[in-house]
């Protein structure tokens, strides 16, 4: 249809003339005209006009065409001829109308629709009766500008049969997952003239999706159960507008969910491995003499004598399959393997060997393979040695050059608080204006960073050979603190602690994390055995008095704290070559 506003009509009126024919039902209409103005638009668009008059009962009696190019200008008042001295039957009584059509003269050609009126009592003899009539097409105008109306109807999966199917959709993992319905857009109401047009083509179909109730508990939301688009524009905008939001809220759920198994987990393994003391029963090198010294990950478990321990005192397990020197063998948790599992008990394999997500068995963490196994007796079996000072609150650590302790001690391995880290000399929240120095010499398991940590009200500071790693300093509450060094496996590193209190509570926590491993306090099999106790005395200038090696010199100078220049200097001037 051509736009109204490219055609139309500033005015159009109908110019006729009537006569009633004596003495028979005939009229005759001597002339009528049917004028207007065109608008723009009209040159690129009219080939021809086409005019048809329609009787009182929509029956089409007359119609007329006119291609004249002058009737066809832009900007152009047109006056068309319906008809000239044309007779009907008393069907022209009453509304007969004027359908004006472009090009073809069909339907959608169609441009406007006009009434005309005729009364008997208008007819008459007189030939030169002249009617001039102003038609208001402001109805016309209102009627043939509309903007397009549409409606959604459900049809089935075949998206084209009417009808409610609503069934299971999803991703291919899990296709129940959410409800789904088609809709079909239909137009009530076309587009006419400058109206706005449809959102939708006529017969464009939607998948409307949403979230199943069991679902939507889950992740804590509520929706509606089958949207309707006709009255949730958010639905009608985007179909899956409530999958989407369900899936944003899921993605959080599981985010947190797995976030709490992770420190499930870590929980779990830290509990587990403290409930073994850090130590895979009877575990020992992966065998000399053939059996238990494949590859892999393989944990080789040997209760007494290696050449003649069989059933539950030689086992070998991975994370495959677990069996016994006198040849009992399975694959995880079938039945023989369930059979060792419960006859073996103290071998621990369940706790050990445990289950992933998948259902496989791994070794748990903080657990080390035979192949990586290190002999208790060839471990450090030391503790740090630690001086106190009593009087006074040394703010720095350069507050202890110099001092004299008033007690001391040597072996202390757990850190977790002020009592086991002076083999119980001092008591928690037990003192105001004292300090303590620990020293001892850390010898790491794996190569990579090293995170220390200390906890401590007041100060605190941690320092690995002259550098310092902690900085916890100042007076305050219990607070932490931590910092990281690399540190290469097998190594010796002088640790020195330093920590003071001047009032209110007392305490200090240090602890550890080496590579992939687990925070801890416990410093046990981590310590050179060093029982050598300083004092001030022994260090004087260029002469040893007492201090018998470069380490020991470098542990023994408290004339300065760690990381001056002078205590590397003075030592060196001893001590040439470590």
């Amino acid at each position: 249809m051509i736009p109204l506003l490219l055609i139309i009509l500033f005015i159009i009126f109908l110019l006729y003339m009537l006569r009633k024919r004596a003495h028979v039902e005939e009229y005759i209409i001597e002339g009528v005209n049917l004028s207007w103005r065109n608008k723009s638009g009209v040159e690129d668009i009219v080939q021809k006009w086409t005019l048809v008059v329609k009787d009182t009962q929509g029956n089409e009696i007359h119609r007329t065409e006119n291609s004249d190019l002058i009737n066809r200008k832009n900007d152009t008042d047109v006056t068309l001829n319906v008809f000239t001295d044309k007779t009907f039957g008393d069907n022209i009584i009453g509304n007969n109308t004027i359908d004006i059509y472009y090009n073809d003269g069909s339907g959608d050609k169609l441009i406007n629709t006009q009434i005309l009126r005729f009364e008997k009592d208008e007819f008459n003899e007189d030939l030169s009766g002249f009617e001039f009539r102003d038609l208001d097409i402001s109805a016309w105008e209102n009627a043939q500008n509309k903007d397009c109306e549409g409606i959604y109807s459900k049809v089935k999966k075949d998206k084209s049969t009417p009808g409610v199917e609503k069934f299971g959709c999803g991703p291919s993992d899990d296709p129940n997952k959410h409800n789904c319905q088609f809709w079909e857009y239909k137009h009530t109401q076309k587009q006419l003239g400058t109206g706005k047009p449809c959102p939708r083509n006529e017969g464009h179909v939607i998948k409307v999706q949403w979230p199943k109730k069991a679902n939507t508990d889950r992740v804590g939301l509520q929706f509606v159960d089958d949207p309707d688009p006709n009255t949730d524009s958010k639905v009608a905008d985007t179909p899956q507008h409530y999958k989407s939001l369900f899936d944003q809220q899921q993605a959080a759920v599981d985010a947190q969910e797995k976030e709490n198994a992770r420190i499930a987990k870590e929980a779990a393994d830290q509990a587990a491995a403290e409930a073994l003391g850090g130590v895979i029963p009877n575990q020992t090198k992966l065998g000399d003499d053939g059996w238990c010294g494949h590859g892999g990950v393989v944990i080789h478990q040997v209760d007494g004598d290696v050449s003649t321990a069989k059933g539950c005192k030689r086992i070998c397990s991975d994370i495959y399959q677990v069996w016994t020197r006198d040849k009992s063998y399975g694959k995880w948790d079938s039945n023989s393997a369930n059979s060792i599992v419960e006859e073996c008990t103290d071998a621990k394999l369940d706790i050990i060997w445990e289950k992933d997500g998948d259902g496989k068995r791994k070794l748990r963490s903080g657990l080390k393979a035979s192949k990586d196994y290190v002999p208790i007796q060839n471990q450090p079996v030391g503790g740090f040695k630690w001086y106190y000072y009593t009087g006074s609150y040394f703010k720095e650590p350069s507050s202890f050059n110099n001092k004299e302790p008033s007690a001391e001690g040597t072996g202390v391995t757990d850190f977790s608080n002020i009592n086991k880290a002076t083999g119980g000399y001092l008591q928690v929240n037990g003192k105001d204006n004292y300090a303590v120095r620990w020293q001892g010499r850390f010898v790491p398991k794996k190569s990579g960073t090293h995170t220390f940590w200390t906890e401590s009200d007041d100060m605190s500071y941690l320092y690995v050979g002259n550098e310092k790693i902690v900085d916890n300093g100042g007076l305050h509450g219990m607070e932490e603190e931590n910092g990281t060094v690399y540190m290469t496996k097998g190594r010796k590193y002088l640790i020195e602690i330093f920590f003071s209190e001047k009032g209110g509570g007392d305490n200090i926590i240090v602890s550890f994390k080496e590579p992939n491993g687990t925070k801890t306090t416990n410093f046990g099999g981590y310590m050179v055995n060093d029982t050598k106790i300083c004092s001030s005395e022994m260090f004087d200038g260029r002469r040893n008095n007492g201090v018998t090696d470069y380490k020991h010199c470098m542990e023994c100078a408290h004339k300065w704290e760690p990381g001056t220049h002078k205590r590397s200097i003075n030592c060196e001037n001893i001590w040439f070559d470590d």
